[in-house]
């Protein structure tokens, strides 16, 4: 089917009818669960904390579902992206269940959590598409650790020092 979607309007606009399919299956999805997804509590001790009390939480699993079906259904069907897929939706789950927990995971929890899903993400684009590096007019192999080990710290440090949205004790103190 999306061979003859591509005869008909190209590549670009194969991409446009998934982008376009992606967003209205989510806005409809996120319309009909509305009401299952869980609520905000408001913030206490935040700013303004409770003008955020009522409003939906959890939406995040609702497009990540939603972009990972039209995924599925537009891109090659390659291991590769199916894994890549996964990692996603596990990512996304880790977080929504976090979010949902009772009391605050701890950064080790979450840090452990993400360190393997960065990894996982690592070796699989590593055993598909090799440890070559080109840069400018430069080519050159790096070592599989290496390549592999760069990826995570870079990935790691991008997650530190970021506040809970929801629990006590994360609040921004107003200045």
């Amino acid at each position: 089917m999306i061979e003859s979607l591509l005869s008909v309007v190209g590549q670009r606009g194969v991409d446009a009818l998934a982008f376009l399919l992606a967003f209205a299956l989510t806005a409809l999805m996120d319309s009909v669960f509305h009401d299952k997804l869980p609520h905000d509590h408001g913030r206490e001790f935040a700013v303004n904390g409770a003008l955020s009390k009522g409003k939906a939480r959890g939406s995040g699993l609702i497009f990540v579902l939603c972009i990972a079906l039209v995924s599925l259904a537009f891109l090659p069907f390659k291991v590769e992206y199916v894994i890549y897929t996964i990692l996603l939706i596990a990512s996304m789950l880790s977080g929504y269940f976090d979010d949902a927990a009772e009391t605050a995971w701890n950064e080790y929890k979450k840090g452990i959590i993400d360190f393997a899903i960065a990894i996982v993400a690592g070796v699989t684009y590593l055993n598909f598409n090799g440890c070559g590096v080109n840069f400018l007019q430069w080519s050159f192999t790096l070592p599989y650790a290496v390549y592999l080990l760069h990826g995570q710290e870079r990935k790691q440090a991008g997650n530190r020092g970021r506040p809970h949205p929801h629990r006590k004790g994360n609040e921004q103190s107003p200045k």
